[in-house]
């Protein structure tokens, strides 16, 4: 049982705030990361629009859009499937 219930109350409550925080970055940086990548498969020859819908069924849209400051700011673009570029 520890000693001190406040401090060790206030020391749970940093804890899971830092959890959170760090959950949200590593959400945010694999979606750039996904997007990064699925950017180049769409320039990719032979990969069209059915393709990469079915990589976005598997993987999820989420892995796809902007999230968090991303969004905010407009550093990543939504993904459009069906704008394929050559």
């Amino acid at each position: 049982m520890p000693k001190n219930l406040a401090f060790e109350r206030i020391r749970q409550e940093a804890y899971n705030q830092g959890f959170a925080v760090g959950f949200k970055y590593g959400k945010e940086s694999a979606t750039r990361f996904f997007a990064e990548r699925f950017e180049r498969l769409k320039k990719t020859k032979r990969i069209g629009p059915k393709t990469l819908q079915r990589f976005i069924d598997v993987f999820g849209r989420e892995y796809f859009e902007p999230t968090g400051d991303a969004a905010k700011s407009g550093g990543a673009k939504k993904t459009e499937v069906n704008q394929k570029t050559d």
